[in-house]
């Protein structure tokens, strides 16, 4: 007599359950952390599994989340005596104004590489770029929280201009390890993104400082 087998072979395969949010955002702050020293495995925090176009979505999309993540260091750095002293009043409609800014050059930034992304021939990795710099974003958040601290403590003006140095140049190389690692471009042209990304930032601002006065 012969055995039967304990699984219909014709039975429909289910699919494996996909990770839930908070695996993704797990390994996104996973990958926000490897960011911070510049690890290449950065981009493997992110996608452990075997990578579909539909997993490689789903992770960029979640990845958005990092916005949330980055409310608390933007907080400080907008409380900072260094901001106070710039901002027009009321200050609550400056601050407002500046997040405004904030997400028009994350947003803006993200299209114009999707468009440079397609130029170059690297437009199937825009998801990934996606996903990598979003978390980015929050490693930069921090490093740039931390470089106002000193504007609180009793140390010397050098001294607090030399941290801000240091950790706003960190959060530059943070930008331009992710860039580089998930576009796979030449170190010129991901320079090139850096500088395009630093003066979008820059022009917004102008703006909103225009406008508030």
């Amino acid at each position: 007599m012969l055995n039967r087998p304990s699984v219909d072979p014709w039975a429909p395969r289910r699919r494996a359950a996909e990770p839930g949010v908070a695996s993704d955002l797990r390994r996104g702050l996973v990958a926000a952390w490897r960011l911070a020293s510049g690890r290449a495995d950065a981009v493997a925090a992110l996608f452990t599994e075997p990578v579909s176009p539909d997993a490689v979505a789903r992770i960029a999309v979640r990845s958005f989340a990092a916005l949330a993540f980055c409310l608390a260091p933007l907080a400080i750095i907008e409380a900072s005596p260094i901001h106070l002293g710039i901002v027009a009043k009321p200050y609550w409609h400056a601050v407002t104004a500046d997040l405004l800014s904030e997400l028009a050059s994350w947003l803006g930034f993200l299209a114009a590489v999707h468009a440079i992304a397609a130029r170059r021939g690297v437009g199937a990795a825009w998801p990934r770029f996606v996903a990598l710099w979003n978390w980015s974003n929050l490693t930069q958040a921090a490093l740039l929280a931390v470089a106002v601290v000193p504007v609180w403590l009793p140390v010397p003006a050098v001294f607090d201009v030399a941290i801000r140095l240091i950790f706003v140049g960190w959060a530059v190389m943070v930008e331009w390890v992710a860039i580089k690692l998930s576009l796979g471009l030449s170190r010129a042209i991901t320079t090139a993104l850096v500088a395009l990304n630093v003066t979008l930032q820059f022009a917004l601002d102008g703006v909103v400082a225009a406008l508030s006065n």
